[in-house]
């Protein structure tokens, strides 16, 4: 009897073993499924990494060129400052001139008369007393 009782201790510990290997089995595929899962979540992060790398790079990028482009524009716009303020001073600088030319047509035109002068300028009397009236 007491190979009987070995082999049914045997054939006992035997399931028991399976028991274990059965459960441990099903413990490594739920884990595996979970690595898998975990690895898959690592690929998409190191993608979304990239993805944001490439995107501040471009931003940067974009950033340096419209930064030289509001540069450009603010010489651009001194120069064109300058410009005007060049321009208002050849304007004044005009009339100014044209201020004294008109003064001294006035007084020829008191002095020798509209028709003396317009025969001398050779131009229409209208046209100097439009230039004496402006």
């Amino acid at each position: 009897m007491e190979n009987k009782d070995v082999f049914i201790n045997l054939k006992d510990d035997s399931a028991d073993r399976k028991k274990i290997l059965k459960e441990v089995n099903s413990n490594l595929d739920g884990y595996s499924y979970k690595i898998i899962e975990y690895e898959n979540r690592i690929k998409e992060y190191e993608l979304m990494e990239i993805k944001y790398k490439n995107l501040d790079r471009e931003t940067k990028e974009k950033e340096n060129i419209y930064n030289s482009k509001i540069e450009i524009i603010k010489e651009e716009n001194e120069s064109l400052k300058e410009e005007i303020v060049d321009l208002k001073k050849q304007v004044i600088s005009r009339e100014s001139k044209m201020s004294f030319i008109k003064s001294i047509l006035q007084i020829l035109v008191k002095e020798y008369g509209l028709s003396k002068v317009a025969e001398i300028t050779d131009t229409k009397e209208s046209k100097i007393t439009d230039c004496i009236e402006e």
